[in-house]
């Protein structure tokens, strides 16, 4: 297998090094490993410690200079996989390899633990630019993975499931739910490959591709995430946010006319929350200013 590792920091640290461990142990097991950088980087000078074949590539900034390089070597030298490890990497890698048919699967491995930014730019690296990701720890593959609410208005953020949902608007449909698809076979290519580079990132160890993958395992039965799908929040399904109980009638009018599905949610946008009806009534309301009125 014909493997290259991108690395676009010039600084030196744990990451590096577990570039340049993880490249020499699958250089190894009989892989073809190669590793490009800018030639300022540390990880150039120090590759060939290591035994790993490095050339300098100008890929420490995001530009087109950088991107012609990066796309130029890919053409040329024919990789079964790319390895990436820093943003600005990952996004040289990821356009590049969209630029030709053939082009070998993006795997992404994210060192940092801090949350991943929400933006449409970012999600379309991880969900589409990149083939897989690999990721620091549990809480960051759980932020990745885990189904979750996205606003696709306004900043288009994400947010737990058991959080309150955003204002629903009468204009249109602005809320969705992401979820993972889970299976019990495993995937072939790339997410072997990201499974065969390291066996939960963190532990420092390789496997063998023939070896079992990273699952989830679910009441004795290991499955892996096959599909990430996003769907748009059903009507009753924003009443209940809302607070609308189960039993209020949302499909059809006052005047019995069958009501479509833009229709409930313009109405539900335009409709008052009954629990926080009731506690501001409840706040204003006292029996003596009910005697008063009667009065």
């Amino acid at each position: 297998m014909k493997i290259l590792h991108t690395e676009a920091s010039c600084g030196w640290g744990g990451q590096e090094i577990r570039i340049l461990t993880e490249a020499r142990g699958l250089i190894g097991r009989g892989h073809r490993v190669e590793l490009v950088c800018p030639a300022e980087a540390q990880i150039f000078a120090a590759a060939p410690d290591y035994g790993v074949p490095v050339h300098a590539l100008p890929i420490g900034r995001k530009n087109l200079r950088g991107l012609f390089a990066l796309h130029g070597y890919l053409r040329q030298r024919r990789f079964d996989v790319v390895n990436t490890h820093s943003s600005t990497d990952s996004w040289l890698a990821a356009l590049a390899c969209r630029t030709f048919a053939d082009a070998p699967p993006v795997v992404r491995t994210r060192h940092l633990s801090t949350p991943v930014n929400q933006g449409r730019a970012t999600r379309w690296l991880y969900e589409h630019g990149c083939a897989h990701v690999v990721v620091t720890g549990e809480a960051l593959k759980q932020q990745l993975v885990a189904a979750h609410l996205a606003q696709l208005s306004r900043h288009c953020d994400g947010r737990d499931v058991t959080e309150p949902l955003r204002t629903v608007m009468a204009g249109g449909e602005h809320h969705a739910v992401v979820e993972c698809t889970l299976g019990a076979e495993k995937e072939a290519g790339a997410l072997r490959v990201a499974a065969f580079l390291t066996t939960y990132y963190g532990n420092g160890q390789e496997c063998d591709p023939r070896d079992p993958m990273n699952t989830v395992t679910l009441e004795g039965t290991p499955y892996v995430i096959t599909d990430i799908g996003l769907r748009m929040l059903t009507p009753r399904e924003l009443f209940r946010a809302q607070g609308f109980p189960e039993s209020y009638q949302i499909e059809r009018g006052g005047d019995g006319r069958v009501l479509t599905k833009t229709a409930q949610v313009r109405m539900c946008g335009n409709s008052v929350c009954p629990p926080m009806a009731k506690a501001y009534v409840a706040a204003n309301y006292s029996e003596a200013a009910r005697e008063r009125m009667v009065a």
